[in-house]
């Protein structure tokens, strides 16, 4: 799973940058979409991630890079058919492919290296209480240098 750093601040990427549909929080996902209304929404999922000291040095200097990756997903009303959440999956991919971003100046920056397309031939199905939802992911892959004090 990606750091709490990363998933934060990609969480808030999205929140400043995301007006196509509602976002929900990715941490509860079906409590929140709730209620009889059936309308588009996005949530994000952090994926695997690893992280490798990259430097020695002093401490206070020393690098760790954590490398990873992280679902953005489309949902659309069962039945609303394939076209609108390809639409959605590609609007995310030029959202998030090859950016940078950080949560503050002087945080680290988590580099985005791409955002793969959406596999078509697996369509994620969600069946939940609030409603049926049919949707794509894209996986963006990433990486994100940490300082760590080790005195």
């Amino acid at each position: 799973m990606s750091s709490r750093y990363v998933t934060n601040a990609v969480w808030g990427y999205l929140q400043a940058n995301w007006t196509e549909t509602r976002l929900i929080d990715p941490m509860n996902t079906f409590e929140h979409v709730g209620g009889s209304s059936l309308v588009e929404w996005v949530t994000m999922m952090p994926e695997v991630s690893t992280e490798a000291q990259v430097s020695i040095g002093a401490p206070n200097n020393q690098r760790w890079r954590e490398d990873g990756s992280i679902s953005l997903i489309a949902f659309v009303p069962s039945g609303s058919g394939t076209d609108r959440p390809l639409e959605l999956a590609e609007a995310l991919r030029d959202l998030i492919r090859g950016k940078q971003i950080s949560a503050g100046v002087g945080q680290p920056t988590i580099v985005f290296r791409d955002a793969q397309p959406p596999d078509t031939a697996l369509p994620s199905v969600v069946d939940a209480s609030s409603g049926n939802w049919f949707g794509y992911s894209v996986s963006a892959t990433y990486y994100c240098d940490f300082c760590r004090d080790t005195s």
